[in-house]
């Protein structure tokens, strides 16, 4: 007997909730898909705020380590560069 165009096909697990199987494999395909885009999204996103985080504590260091420097150049006493002062101490 012919069937009709978009008639279920009898018969067990054939159907499943409304849906065919290829159907649920595809659906269950894209949803992991999307799970591991999201999830590449996210950790992408932790190791650039992580790197941003690290960016920024290395600013600061290298800010106090400039003013510490500065500090040494303007107040070395006359001892340590001999009668002529030089702005380098090797």
């Amino acid at each position: 007997m012919p069937r009709k165009h978009g008639a279920a096909e009898e018969g067990p697990g054939i159907r499943f909730g409304g849906r065919r199987n290829g159907e649920l494999r595809a659906v269950h395909i894209w949803k992991e898909t999307m799970m591991a885009v999201i999830l590449a999204v996210l950790l992408l996103a932790l190791i650039l705020g992580g790197l941003g985080f690290a960016v920024h504590v290395l600013w600061w260091i290298a800010l106090i380590v400039l003013v510490l420097w500065l500090v040494g150049f303007f107040f070395t006493g006359a001892a340590s560069g001999g009668p002529r002062r030089r702005w380098y101490r090797w």
